[in-house]
């Protein structure tokens, strides 16, 4: 039995009114949500508490509120800025590759090539910082297991040089079909967002940082849950959180994401 195997289990307990025998009591430590009996999540503490307990906490993380000049409610991120850039670009700070805009505006074929192509071997949900962060319980398992077996294609085109002064772009490319007949790309402000099995769901305003390698971003928590399947929507309406405020009117309405982003050697 793998991981996959093990989390569905844990999502069946969880949406299941008839399978309290493979879960603990409210109170009781826990690894993951699904050992927890069904109605309850597993806590950053570690501790089985209900999904109200949970989403107050989650409410609790980051200090919400809106920027000065800024339209936009959001989450305040924890400093993850590393000293080292884990790029590999021309650390002498040269625009070794020029940005061309490859990703964006239309050509004809043959299409330019980009001046880097990163395979992402792992994609994982962080753990705190964010809307989504109970999400990393249910959904990273999963999302290992899917790239170990191939389910969750990923790499990530670089149009120019990743170097601060250097203009350049990025394209998330699943397969051939994510550059289009024009040579633009489908995925250039957003990413592609798989938990496979379970859901297909798409990053808003994705920005990707070069010297953490992750990728902050939007959730649309009403788009998610309206193309997932029913039995997991009641689990899922708890793993998403709505603590952004996109368009300024007082209600919150997006859900924050962080995704950490392991690439090939």
């Amino acid at each position: 039995m793998n991981r996959f195997f093990y989390t569905i289990v844990g999502l069946i307990c969880l949406v299941s009114a008839g399978a309290p025998a493979c879960t603990v009591a409210h109170g009781e430590t826990c690894q993951i949500d699904s050992d927890c009996d069904p109605g309850s999540l597993c806590s950053l503490d570690g501790l089985c508490e209900t999904y109200d307990e949970v989403a107050a906490n989650l409410e609790a993380i980051g200090g919400y509120g809106t920027p000065s000049g800024s339209s936009k409610d959001v989450v305040s991120q924890p400093d993850t800025t590393s000293s080292e850039d884990t790029t590999p670009t021309d650390q002498t700070g040269a625009c070794t590759a020029a940005y061309g805009g490859i990703f964006t505006e239309a050509s004809a074929k043959p299409c330019s090539e980009p001046s880097t192509k990163r395979v992402v071997t792992l994609l994982q949900i962080a753990e705190e910082g964010h809307g989504a962060v109970n999400a990393a319980g249910v959904g990273n398992g999963i999302i290992e297991s899917g790239f170990e077996a191939g389910q969750v294609p990923l790499s990530m085109w670089v149009d120019g040089t990743m170097n601060d002064g250097c203009d350049w772009g990025i394209a998330w490319i699943r397969d051939e079909a994510d550059r289009l007949d024009d040579c633009t790309a489908t995925f250039t402000d957003t990413m592609p967002f798989s938990i496979p099995g379970i859901l297909e769901a798409v990053i808003y305003e994705a920005e990707f940082d070069p010297k953490t390698n992750q990728v902050t971003g939007l959730i649309d928590k009403a788009e998610v849950l309206a193309n997932l399947d029913e039995s997991f929507r009641d689990v899922a309406t708890k793993l998403f959180v709505n603590d952004v405020d996109s368009d300024g009117d007082g209600v919150v309405d997006r859900t924050s994401v962080i995704l950490e982003l392991t690439f090939e050697d």
